[in-house]
Parts: C-alpha cells; structure tokens; sequence
C-alpha cells in the first residue's frame, strides 16, 4: 500500500530514496532508543516499522529498475537485476558482525548499517529519472493494470531444427 501512494504521487525513485532515509531514521532511532532487555515493547514497534519499510522497498526496487530499463529489455535484464540484488548481499552481515565482534557492542554494529544505508542512498541519487511523456504514459498504464508495452509487434520467427537420425 505504502509503495504504490507514494510512488504514484512522487515517481519511482524519489519513492526509493525516501524508503531507503526511511530505513536510515527508524535504525538511528532504534539505536537511540531501544538500549536493553527493559525496551523490548518498543522492539515490537520498531518490527512494525521495519515490516513496513521492507513492504515498500521491494516492490518499488523492482519498479524503479523496470522504469529504467527499456520495456523490450526488461526480460532480457532481469537475470542482471537479481544478480545485482544479490552480489553484495554478504557485506552488511560482514561489517555488522565484525564490529560486534571487535567491540562487543550491537549499537555500533547498527551504526555500520547505517553507514551501508547512506552509501546506498547517495549512489541511488545519481540514478537518472525518466522525464516527459514516456514516464507519464507508464505511470498511466501501471494505473489502468496495463503490461509493458512492446515497441516491435511481429511474430517471432522461430527456426527450425532438422533431426537427422542414421
């Protein structure tokens, strides 16, 4: 629900920049905050949030990639975007865990997340936005439950295998 409001209002990326600071606040705000077994109510808060966040961040990570790319690659694509989705997967448990380790300390262990988070969020503001009509008609069409459109409309010719069998 929270990904498609706002990414109808204010466009794919800026909705994938503002879910990405919403990460950065409710981590800094659960280290400040929840600092002992005595907090552990407010956990359950944070856990509504962060289900929330994590609602709205996969959906609008795959739309912002399926906006950018041209729609008679996206297929073509995909298996590059799950791999980029992928590929780094293990650095963030990596710093998490070798501060913990290192200090004893979880508080800075979620410091380094955020650090990961902030990196992230400046490397997705360089990514162009679509602009113009092109944008808007998608935007219209993910409204009317539309598919990608196809710029080439012929059949594909499918070639024909000859078995030869001696």
């Amino acid at each position: 629900l929270v990904h498609r409001s706002v990414s109808r209002r204010v466009g794919f990326k800026r909705s994938y920049l503002l879910v990405t600071v919403f990460f950065i606040i409710i981590t800094a705000l659960f280290i400040g905050i929840v600092s002992g077994p005595q907090h552990v109510n407010i956990t359950y808060i944070f856990s509504l949030l962060y289900g929330i966040g994590f609602g709205w961040y996969y959906p609008i990570s795959n739309g912002l990639f399926v906006s950018l790319v041209p729609p008679e690659r996206v297929t073509e694509l995909w298996g590059f975007n799950m791999f980029a989705a992928v590929v780094l997967s293990w650095v963030p448990p990596l710093i998490f865990t070798t501060l913990n380790e290192s200090t004893g300390n979880l508080r800075l262990g979620l410091l380094g997340m955020i650090v990961f988070q902030v990196v992230g969020l400046f490397i997705a503001m360089t990514i162009p936005e679509k602009t113009g009509e092109s944008a808007q008609d998608e935007a219209e069409d993910e409204e009317k439950g539309g598919s990608v459109k196809r710029s080439d409309t012929r059949p594909v010719e499918s070639e024909s295998i000859e078995v030869v069998v001696e």
